[in-house]
């Protein structure tokens, strides 16, 4: 979507791609090449879920062994 974006826009454009209100990508337009760059929201989606998910693990594990 915003390398489709960027091609489409005008020299000089920025396209920010959000989700959630986080930045994930954001595509450019610029001296006729264009492309784009991963922002830091694309880390915070990536990152959160896998600590939750050693979170999650660590205390059904600990909880297991609380019981056994």
């Amino acid at each position: 979507m915003a390398s489709q974006a960027a091609r489409d826009a005008a020299d000089g454009a920025l396209i920010p791609m959000s989700f959630l209100g986080l930045p994930l990508f954001e595509g450019f337009h610029v001296d006729g090449r264009f492309g784009v760059h991963p922002e830091f929201g694309l880390l915070v989606l990536l990152i959160v879920p896998a600590i939750a998910g050693v979170v999650i693990a660590s205390v059904g594990k600990w909880k297991s062994l609380e019981r056994g």
